[in-house]
């Protein structure tokens, strides 16, 4: 199996570049007629200088539609073979009731054919009001096949196999969740152009509803908003990175900043099931 990326709970497709449209330089000719150089010769008007002609300045392009960029980002999306993933948080984290754990990172990989593998890590705190600090740490590694569901004990960290019925988050559907999300988009404004990583792309900003991130275990409150960054690729149109500024759960801080990155997209990322582990599929 690889290596499950880490998440880190205590304490991871966009810098400004200005692409340039080059004008087209105008070409100037000067005619002009000398007299004759003779004393008693008649001198000879000179021929006005000859005026540069008239070129028009090609015409920008206009910039993409947004809507029409999120439609075309979303269906490339849905299309994907294999990424990487990560959920990080500038500020806040993910509190998770039904485990009374906080968690700011998740970091995973992906493959349409092969399944998800995801890892957490998080703090078992008292409630969601607890600090990070006053937790004690574990740490979670999930794998889905087709057919199968792993996860790890949290206090041993040996597999175990669980039932698919089990499964706590769809992460064999990521690439659908994220297509799904870039359509919830309202209002959405072309924020510009900029290199992420060294990838020209498009940023788009506009708002979310909160339940878009219910997939992270987050009960996203009703008619709840949230402020969200969309970066996709200028040529492919293949989604970078999204940042959602605001609380989505519940549980959530007022200044939660929650960003995804997506790295590796269509490339080479493979998930293999763990050779050893505990079969207790069969338990209910």
């Amino acid at each position: 199996m690889t290596q499950s990326l880490r998440f880190v709970v205590a304490p991871r497709r966009f810098l400004p570049v200005i692409i340039a449209i080059a004008a087209i330089a105008t070409l100037v000719a000067g005619l002009a007629c000398g007299g004759s150089e003779e004393p008693d010769a008649a001198v000879e008007s000179a021929s006005p200088a000859a005026q540069p002609a008239a070129q028009a300045t090609p015409t920008p392009t206009p910039p993409p539609d947004p809507k029409a960029l999120l439609a075309e980002t979303a269906a490339t999306t849905r299309a994907l073979a294999s990424m990487r993933f990560a959920v990080t948080h500038e500020t806040g984290s993910i509190f998770v009731s039904a485990a009374n754990a906080k968690a700011t990172e998740a970091n995973g990989a992906w493959n349409a054919t092969q399944g998800a593998d995801i890892a957490i890590d998080a703090y078992l705190v008292a409630g969601p009001d607890a600090d990070l600090e006053s937790g004690t740490y574990i740490q979670l590694n999930m794998l889905l096949t087709p057919d199968s569901y792993f996860i790890t004990d949290p206090l041993s960290g040996v597999w175990t196999k669980r039932p698919l019925s089990s499964v706590p988050v769809p992460i064999d559907q990521i690439a659908n969740i994220v297509g799904d999300m870039l359509e919830t988009v309202e209002d959405p404004q072309l924020a510009g152009q900029e290199s992420l990583d060294g990838v020209a792309t498009y940023r788009i900003t506009g708002r979310a509803p909160a339940t878009v991130m219910e997939w992270l275990l987050l009960k996203g409150v009703p008619g709840q908003f949230v402020d969200i960054e969309i970066w996709t690729d200028t040529q492919e149109k293949l989604i970078q990175k999204l940042r959602l500024t605001g609380p989505v759960g519940e549980f959530d801080d007022p200044d939660t900043v929650r960003v995804i990155t997506l790295s590796d997209v269509n490339g080479s990322v493979s998930v293999e099931p763990p050779a050893d582990f505990i079969d207790l599929s069969n338990l209910q």
